[in-house]
């Protein structure tokens, strides 16, 4: 079952049988998300820190998937994935900041 504590704070990816704050979200994993590479219980551990590596990962990553050892999934829609990000971490640039990137990108 998923549910936000299944969602990585920073880029709202869903793990299936993955919770990167413990299954009480109190107790971080320190593993690295697949998608934006955040540390879990580093770089994410206040949501003024969320909202910086978000955006750090959306302006200087472009946004892209960072795994070389996962593929993203076939259906990846990074937009609908930002929607996924847990309300308490969701930052009020969060779909502004994407929007302009993606503008970026269709130059």
């Amino acid at each position: 079952m998923t549910s936000d504590l299944n969602k990585c704070r920073v880029c709202g990816f869903m793990y299936d049988e993955f919770y990167p704050w413990g299954i009480d979200g109190k107790y971080s994993s320190h593993e690295i998300c697949d998608c934006c590479s955040v540390q879990f219980g580093y770089e994410d551990s206040t949501k003024f820190s969320v909202l910086q590596y978000r955006e750090h990962w959306l302006i200087n990553m472009q946004g892209e998937w960072q795994s070389a050892f996962v593929s993203p999934p076939e259906d990846w829609d990074l937009e609908q994935q930002l929607k996924q990000i847990p309300k308490e971490f969701q930052g009020p640039d969060d779909l502004k900041i994407y929007s302009q990137l993606k503008a970026k990108k269709s130059q």
